[in-house]
Formats: C-alpha cells, sequence, structure tokens
C-alpha cells in the first residue's frame, strides 16, 4: 500500500514538474521576444531622434514656427481645461 503511493506521489511530482518546466519555458519565450521588440522600439526611435534633428537642422525657422504653434494649442486647451474645472 506504502509503495503504490510512493508510486503515485512520483507520478504528480514529475507531472508538476514537467508543467512547471513548461511555463518556464513560455515565460522565456516571452521575456525574450519582450527584449527583441524593446530593442527594435529603441532602433527606431533613434532614427526618428535623427530625422527629428536634421529636419530642425535644414529649416530652424519653421521647426520654432511649429514649436511655438503647438504650446500655443497646448496652452490654449490647458487653460480651457482649467476653466472648465472652475465652473
Amino acid at each position: 500500500m506504502a509503495n503504490k503511493k510512493s508510486i503515485k506521489s512520483l507520478g504528480i511530482k514529475k507531472r508538476t514538474q514537467n508543467k512547471v518546466d513548461k511555463v518556464i519555458n513560455k515565460t522565456e519565450k516571452i521575456i525574450k521576444n519582450g527584449k527583441n521588440k524593446i530593442i527594435k522600439l529603441k532602433e527606431k526611435a533613434i532614427i526618428k531622434k535623427q530625422n527629428v534633428d536634421n529636419y530642425i537642422k535644414k529649416n530652424p525657422k519653421k521647426s520654432v514656427g511649429i514649436a511655438v504653434g503647438i504650446g500655443a494649442f497646448v496652452g490654449a486647451i490647458l487653460t480651457a481645461i482649467k476653466i472648465k474645472r472652475k465652473h
């Protein structure tokens, strides 16, 4: 009787270990994919930054105008939100 329990216990342990191993493998794959995606996003961000820097160097006046326009727009939105909250 004790022998059957120990055999059954070993079977449960083995199945549990197999399931744990599968979860660990899947988690490692997810982490690896996530790291690869982060690397690709960093590369894209660097390229975008370089493109923006080049645009600003080639078009300084236009860049300042765009920045002023965006700043005014954001300022207007924040002012409108502030006024709306007071009422």
